[in-house]
Parts: structure tokens; C-alpha cells; sequence
């Protein structure tokens, strides 16, 4: 918890560096020499002023059990932003007529429970009331193995629901795997693929795509916590998270 205020105090006082007319380098690098030696913080930090790089700042480790350090082109793991890139794509299969909001999920998979209820737009907006597999007790057990589009079905029926669709708002991670594999529908392909086609190469995102086991070799970074040292994650097999979280990305 002290890492994920850290990262939010972080970023709140970057873009007020970044607004101003100018700023002294010598005391940002103070500032990240400090979080280094401390060991509160890892990764890649850019500013950017009208269009222009002014500033960036590479801090840790992409491999500290071999004392790899990151550098300005390191592809870290986004998270659970990849559930932008899958609204985006959701979105764009809504102009594209592929696809409606108001679609039921039970056109899609009728097993889950409430699918005739439910909506697209139910479950971007997290209003499904589908419960999130992620927070099953048994989850850590299993989510380093990889899962078929059926086994990961079975396991969010399993899990049921917590609360009527639209009725309230709750996170959910099975929400946004269900969009993935309607996606994959919808479109014929995989997501990997979809990401590269319709965002990646569009926007010129040389480093941005799906990520299979981190790849040190390939400048990706393992993702770490702190506890006395840094300790590696283990890594949830990506047929998991796929358009849920876990994405590669740098800033280019």
C-alpha cells in the first residue's frame, strides 16, 4: 500500500513540474537519487513541454537478481491500464458496426449468470455485477498456469455475481476478460493481434503490445515489490489477464 501512495504522490507532482515555464534539473535528479537509494521507486519518468522531450530519468533495476539496470528504452508491464486499449477497442467495434452496446452478454455467453440482463456497457462501466475472479481465494494457486477461453469461463460462472446489473458499481476483472473474448469474436482474431492492428501500428507505438514471459534479454522488466529487498513477482500466465491487465509498453 505505502508503494501504490508513493506512485500516486509521484505522478500528482509531475505535471505540475511539467506546466511550468522552467524547473531545476539538478533537484529532479536529487529528487530520484533520493527514491533510489531508498528503495521507493522503479522506472522510467519523461516530461514533455509543447511537444518537446525536456526531461527523463531511468531509476532501478529491470532485472535486479542481476543487477540490470533500466534505461530510457526498458518496456515495463502496464497493468490494469489495458483496460483503456480494450475500451478503445470496444469503442471502435461500436463505429465499425461490429458490435452495440446495449448487445446482451447472453448472445455472447449465456452461462454467466444474469448474461440476459447484462450489457456492454454494463461491463465497461463495471455496472455487471459479475464477480471478479482475481479475488478468489484459490487464485494465487493457479494463475501462473495457463487457462483455455473455457477454463477461465467456468471459473467467472463459478464465481457468480455479487449484485443485480446497473444496479451499483463494482471492479471486476472478469468484465473486461468477458470483452476480450467478445472481441475475439466479433473481430476473428486475437487481441495481441487487434492491439497491434488497430492501436500499436496506427499510432506508431514501436514498444506497445501484448506480452507473452518477461524477457530481460528483450529490455522488458520484471515487476517488483519491496520488502527489506526487492522481491520478484511471480508472473501470471498471460492467457489470463489477456485484455484485463499486463500489456508491454514503453513510451515510444
Amino acid at each position: 500500500m505505502k508503494t501504490h501512495i508513493l506512485i500516486l504522490i509521484l505522478f500528482g507532482f509531475l505535471p505540475a513540474i511539467s506546466g511550468a515555464q522552467d524547473f531545476d534539473r539538478k533537484k529532479l535528479d536529487v529528487f530520484y537519487d533520493s527514491l533510489s537509494v531508498n528503495n521507493k521507486f522503479m522506472g522510467n519518468v519523461a516530461l514533455t513541454k509543447d511537444g518537446n522531450l525536456i526531461y527523463e530519468r531511468s531509476v532501478g533495476f529491470s532485472d535486479a537478481e542481476n543487477n540490470v539496470l533500466a534505461n530510457q528504452n526498458t518496456k515495463y508491464r502496464v497493468g490494469s491500464i489495458s483496460k483503456t486499449f480494450t475500451s478503445v477497442l470496444i469503442m471502435q467495434a461500436v463505429e465499425e458496426g461490429k458490435l452495440k452496446l446495449d448487445a446482451l452478454l447472453s448472445n455472447y455467453f449465456p452461462t454467466v449468470i444474469n448474461a440476459d440482463k447484462i450489457n456492454i456497457r454494463n461491463m465497461l462501466n463495471q455496472s455487471s455485477g459479475i464477480a471478479s475472479f482475481t479475488n478468489s481465494r484459490d487464485y494465487t494457486t493457479w494463475n501462473t498456469q495457463p487457462k483455455s477461453e473455457q477454463e477461465l469461463l467456468n471459473i467467472i460462472v463459478e464465481r457468480g455475481s455479487k449484485f443485480e446489473p446497473n444496479s451499483k458499481s463494482e471492479y471486476s476483472n472478469s468484465n473486461y476478460v468477458l470483452l476480450t473474448f467478445i472481441l475475439e469474436k466479433v473481430y476473428g482474431k486475437p487481441y495481441a493481434k487487434l492491439i497491434k492492428e488497430k492501436i500499436a501500428k496506427p499510432l506508431n507505438l514501436s514498444n506497445t503490445y501484448v506480452g507473452g514471459k518477461i524477457d530481460v534479454s528483450k529490455n522488458e522488466a520484471k515487476s517488483y515489490s519491496h520488502s527489506g529487498k526487492w522481491i520478484a513477482f511471480s508472473e501470471t500466465d498471460m492467457s489470463i489477464p489477456i485484455g484485463c491487465w499486463r500489456n508491454c509498453v514503453n513510451r515510444n
